[in-house]
């Protein structure tokens, strides 16, 4: 018998599985992503806006496994590139496909059409103590998700976002 058919009796008569293959890949990185940002009742932030890019992140993201969160959804955009919306974290604990929370948390940086790079946009639904309320959906076909998320933050400034993340690139 040889050396590695040994070692697979040996971890069958103990109980465990040799490892066969490596891991699935991550497919919640690197997803091109396009999204649609409405700001309103703001003077900092009032416009629309427009980013196409790669996320680095959009779908369940790291902390599913670490964390517990089964069906939390993780978005972070874009990956380095120079776009108007410089940088997007949002994050809800449980928001599986062809649901609606309200509990989540995202902040919003951006270039502002009234100029300059003002403080991020926060909008923390899922800590009631602020009073910032909106809603988060998620839906998905054929490798697609959408996530749009509306929101109101404790200054009555209003926020409406459309991603769309398409699958890899292989």
């Amino acid at each position: 018998m040889q050396s590695s058919q040994l070692a697979a009796v040996t971890l069958a008569l103990l109980g465990a599985t040799p490892a066969v293959s490596a891991q699935a890949p991550d497919t919640s990185s690197q997803r091109p992503t396009d999204v649609t940002l409405i700001m309103g009742s703001s003077r900092t932030y009032a416009g629309s806006y427009r980013a196409s890019g790669m996320s680095r992140i959009c779908g369940y993201g790291p902390l599913r496994d670490m964390a517990g969160f089964v069906d939390g959804f993780t978005l972070m955009f874009p990956d380095g590139e120079d776009l108007e919306i410089i940088d997007i974290n949002f994050n809800a604990d449980t928001l599986p496909v062809g649901r609606t929370t309200p509990s989540f948390y995202i902040s919003i940086s951006l270039k502002a059409k009234q100029g300059g790079t003002p403080a991020a946009y926060v909008v923390r639904a899922n800590e009631p103590r602020f009073k910032e309320t909106g809603t988060a959906t998620l839906t998905a076909q054929g490798g697609t998700a959408t996530l749009r998320v509306k929101g109101t933050n404790d200054m009555g400034e209003t926020m409406d976002m459309t991603a769309v993340c398409q699958p890899q690139k292989k």
